[in-house]
């Protein structure tokens, strides 16, 4: 399996998770379609890749739990840009189900976990 391929899924996974994360947690609401829409493009495009290399799936938990660590750091960046803190967790909050799941949107508690 080329290691391209592998980070490219990883990614996806970063993203997904760091959006889902601005959506459940931002107090934002201007940007959250936005946020709604390119979460979209990115499972479209992880599920494609998974789909379409089915050695891809062998790694994808893996790749899932690695992507954490690069959320949860690109999560603080984000908001610390707003002169907000996040509260972000070990683990991540979402599963892998979860992000690949086109119908899955974090239910908003802007007030929860934040300092402003």
């Amino acid at each position: 399996m080329g290691s391209e391929k592998k980070f490219a899924l990883q990614s996806l996974f970063t993203k997904i998770i760091v959006h889902l994360f601005m959506l459940e947690f931002s107090p934002a609401t201007d940007p959250r379609n936005k946020w709604i829409g390119e979460i979209a493009n990115f499972r479209t495009d992880a599920i494609a890749r998974i789909d379409d290399t089915p050695s891809l799936k062998h790694f994808a938990d893996g790749l899932f739990e690695k992507s954490w660590k690069y959320a949860g750091k690109e999560v603080k960046a984000r908001f610390s840009t707003y002169n907000e803190s996040a509260d972000v967790p070990d683990e991540c909050p979402y599963t892998m189900d979860q992000v690949l799941n086109m119908d899955f949107v974090p239910e908003h508690k802007p007030n929860h976990g934040f300092g402003i």
